[in-house]
């Protein structure tokens, strides 16, 4: 074996505390004030739009390449705005209905 993993560093957790900060997380995340969230769903689609108008200005003049290249990379750019609206916590629809909190009946419907 070329690496020896050590689990003693690793900070693992089990399922149910998994499950558990999950839903600390979506609970928070129901109680945010109402300017807040709708500030991070703004961004959010402001993020997504990012994506798309990049992806769209990359693919853009790419008629030399094949049609699966072009796709790939347009994908590929378009992924950026996700990545935005992951890192920055924004509020998508998806993330705040699709997530583990929606089992925990923990939902706040304004």
């Amino acid at each position: 074996m070329f690496f020896k993993l050590n689990q003693e560093r690793m900070a693992f957790k089990k399922p149910d505390e998994i499950a558990e900060q999950v839903v600390e997380i979506g609970i928070k995340k129901a109680n945010l004030p109402l300017g807040k969230m709708f500030a991070l769903a703004f961004l959010a689609g402001v993020f997504i739009a990012f994506g798309a108008e990049l992806s769209t200005i990359v693919s853009y003049d790419l008629g030399n390449f094949s049609v699966g290249f072009s796709r790939f990379l347009a994908g590929s750019v378009f992924s950026f705005g996700l990545m935005l609206v992951i890192i920055t916590e924004a509020e998508l629809f998806y993330r705040k209905y699709f997530d583990g909190n929606s089992f925990a009946r923990e939902e706040n419907w304004l």
